[in-house]
């Protein structure tokens, strides 16, 4: 910006002096010219005997000839008679010769004083004229109209001789001067719109590169700004940012991989010889007839039991949140069809295990609402609820399921009584992680808490699902 606003100062004042002196050159050749001079005095001679024959003009009358002069700037008009000064425009009527206006009195140029004498009576440099600073002074206004010699002219009453003094070309020098300002003005205007539409297109075209980053493509590159300026170096601090990003994607998604094969390979290798383990359990229950061994053998069959399911939660963990290219697919379904299908089979284990269960499924869910959601999935999550009621509830109490419909959702409400098992480890959430995770993916609202007092606890699970239509019962 310091360079921009020093290139168009500079080109400024250039502008400045090649627009003033071309205008000067023009009236010093041009305008100021020996021909030109001479043509334009004949023609003020001529319009002022025009004006006073027009306008019935007496030698007396110096407000009209006032009034002539100050319709043409920079023209001052000296009056004559018998060699001697009888009109001054600059400063008023000089000494008249009584017998040539007997009648009329004596100050009467008074009025000529006060309308453009103010201008330049007396009169320094720079003060009569516009802003030209060398104007010339009064002194040598009247040498020059001496000089210019007297010309006859033709009053109501007489005749006299008249001067004329024409500094008209000043006039151009004002509008020389003022449109060299204007001209320099304008340049560093330029030159500054120039460098902010440069740096706003630069600006524009990052947040573009930078929205492509956002939105769609990491490996999308960040075009850098050539130069050593700080726009070049905010590019290339981005973009380097970005491959940074990148690589630390890269080495995450790889740390990821290498995790979920791991967690996999060893839940694999850990289930292979728990299944073994229990076997020989089982068969070592079978050949000993010792009440003593038998709870042992129960206690270790518990305890291997325990493991499978923590090394089968592990996996599934991992199996949701180790992969996230993980995508659901999306289909329409009947609503009381599809509930009927996830819950039976838990409903009916849950009885065979002597857990009393009542399933409430409103009137209004029927296979005319339709959810959309990906099944494989949602049943994951309900196999997972499920999977906590097996381990955690109270068998002695209720589990209540209610599906109804909340607005434009399906909602699934789960709910048991934490039982007191001293024996069962405290859980660890896994379950219900998983369900959170594969909940948000199916854009299901799921929510999950236990409520009340130690011997008391009651534990709750709710999903809600969008609807996706509702057809006409006709």
């Amino acid at each position: 910006m310091l360079i921009a606003i020093i290139l168009g100062t500079a080109l400024g004042v250039i502008t400045y002096f090649i627009v003033r002196d071309s205008v000067n050159n023009w009236v010093e050749n041009e305008y100021n010219s020996r021909e030109s001079r001479e043509e334009r005095y004949e023609n003020y001679i001529s319009d002022l005997q025009t004006f006073i024959v027009t306008n019935a003009v007496s030698s007396n009358d110096t407000k009209q000839i006032t009034r002539w002069a100050r319709g043409n700037r920079n023209v001052y008009v000296f009056l004559y008679k018998d060699n001697q000064l009888f009109y001054d425009d600059l400063q008023g009527d000089a000494d008249k010769d009584d017998s040539f206006a007997d009648d009329q009195p004596a100050g009467d140029g008074g009025d000529a004083e006060e309308d453009k004498g103010n201008e330049g009576s007396g009169s320094q440099e720079g003060t009569i004229g516009g802003i030209t600073v060398d104007y010339p002074t009064r002194d040598e206004i009247i040498a020059l109209a001496e000089k210019n010699g007297q010309r006859p002219i033709d009053f109501t009453d007489g005749t006299l001789f008249v001067s004329l003094v024409d500094f008209t070309e000043y006039i151009y020098y004002d509008v020389a001067n003022i449109a060299s300002l204007v001209s320099a003005f304008v340049v560093l205007v330029i030159v500054l719109m120039l460098y902010f539409t440069r740096l706003t297109s630069n600006i524009s075209r990052l947040a573009q590169d930078v929205s492509l980053v956002y939105e769609k493509d990491m490996n999308t590159e960040i075009r850098v700004q050539k130069g050593d300026n700080e726009f070049s170096k905010l590019t290339r601090n981005v973009e380097e940012m970005r491959t940074t990003m990148l690589s630390s994607l890269e080495k995450e998604k790889e740390a990821l991989t290498a995790n979920s094969e791991l967690i996999t390979s060893m839940s694999h290798d850990i289930r292979t010889p728990l299944t073994v383990l229990l076997g020989y359990l089982d068969i070592m229950k079978s050949y000993s007839d010792d009440s003593v061994m038998q709870e042992y053998l129960k206690a270790s069959e518990g305890t291997a039991l325990k493991l499978k399911e923590l090394s089968d939660d592990l996996f599934n963990y991992f199996l949701v949140f180790g992969d996230n290219n993980v995508k659901a697919e999306f289909s329409h379904y009947g609503a009381k069809t599809l509930f009927d299908q996830l819950l039976s089979e838990h409903v009916l284990l849950l009885g065979e295990r002597s857990y009393k269960v009542s399933v409430h499924m409103g009137k209004m869910i029927t296979d005319n609402i339709k959810v959309s959601t990906d099944a494989p999935k949602l049943a994951r999550i309900i196999d997972n609820l499920f999977s906590n009621i097996y381990k955690y509830a109270d068998e002695k109490k209720p589990v209540a399921v209610a599906i109804g419909v909340r607005g434009q959702r399906v909602s699934l409400v789960i709910k048991n009584f934490v039982g007191d098992r001293k024996d069962q480890a405290e859980s660890n959430k896994i379950g219900l992680k998983t369900c959170k995770k594969l909940s948000e993916l199916l854009d299901i609202r799921f929510e999950y808490g236990t409520v009340g007092i130690i011997g008391s606890r009651s534990f709750y699970a709710k999903l809600e699902l969008p609807i996706a239509e509702k057809e006409s019962e006709g």
